[in-house]
């Protein structure tokens, strides 16, 4: 049986857009035994991809972009009668000329928007008067649409088909609706809500790449909110405030008016982490 071992031990990096990486194939008769031996031991990807993704971008270990993919395998010498030199000649791929609108399998976790009375929990106070006891929106039981975002952006990320598993889009669908609990892309935590991920494999071979998409707003933080004369000291970006009024009568002129007596900020978004999406939390520059 024909044996292939790398020539270079440790040959692990690929030179701009291309790599050639040499074999040695023994114990082979002929160049048929060769280039099956070859086409079962010699990998598709140079760098090969780990097993585990870390994540995207310039990680050459994802192949997204970096990694590049085998085109050719060449048989450059015969040595002795069973011993053979190999090329395995590898290209980075251009993504536009991959990209397909044959993709077999697609998936979309964006949420949508929720019309609510009860927050998780009330995290901040400005008032003249103590809150009420509990979880609320405002003291008549009022109600706050709770998903209007400043400003949306859009990422798009490839991925191995190894990487797309249902583990990995369960967690996408987790993190759909969370807002980030640490720095994310320069803008500070609290400010960056998900808004979940749409993607497809681009072609109809099973190695093709996944094309995902990911779907993001910010709202900013806020300090020292002054409305009406009551200053809160801090609301997260997609934190609600709402206003507790009452009415009440003055002399001059005599009338009953409505003042604001309490600013409630209500936390209605869990944090998540967004690290675990796989595509880097650094603040990437605009092309």
């Amino acid at each position: 049986m024909a044996t292939v071992v790398p020539a270079f031990k440790g040959y692990r990096e690929a030179i701009g857009k291309s790599a050639e990486v040499p074999y040695i194939v023994f114990g082979a008769a002929d160049e048929a035994e060769v280039r099956a031996a070859c086409a079962l031991a010699i990998p598709d990807n140079f760098p090969e991809p780990d097993s585990t993704p870390t994540g995207t971008g310039t990680d050459t270990n994802l192949g997204v972009p970096g990694t590049c993919e085998r085109t050719e395998i060449e048989i450059t010498d015969q040595i002795n009668e069973t011993t053979w030199l190999v090329t395995a000649r590898y290209e980075r791929p251009a993504w536009d000329s991959m990209l397909s609108p044959d993709g077999r399998f697609s998936f979309n976790t964006s949420g949508g928007t929720q019309t609510i009375n009860a927050s998780i929990a009330t995290v901040g106070y400005g008032a003249g008067a103590d809150p009420a006891i509990g979880n609320h929106l405002d003291d008549e039981g009022g109600s706050a649409e709770i998903d209007v975002p400043v400003y949306e952006w859009q990422e798009t990320h490839w991925f191995y088909p190894f990487q797309v598993t249902g583990a990995y889009k369960r967690l996408v669908y987790a993190l759909t609706g969370r807002v980030n609990n640490a720095s994310f892309r320069g803008l500070p935590a609290g400010e960056v809500l998900f808004r979940g991920a749409n993607g497809a494999r681009q072609g109809d071979d099973p190695s093709d790449k996944f094309e995902i998409s990911y779907n993001f707003a910010a709202s900013p933080n806020l300090t020292n909110v002054t409305i009406a004369g009551i200053t809160v000291a801090s609301k997260k970006g997609w934190d609600l405030m709402k206003l507790k009024r009452e009415k009440t009568t003055i002399t001059t002129p005599k009338k009953i008016v409505e003042r604001i007596t309490a600013i409630y900020v209500s936390q209605v978004r869990y944090p998540g982490d967004f690290s675990a999406l796989g595509i880097g939390t650094q603040e990437v520059d605009e092309q």
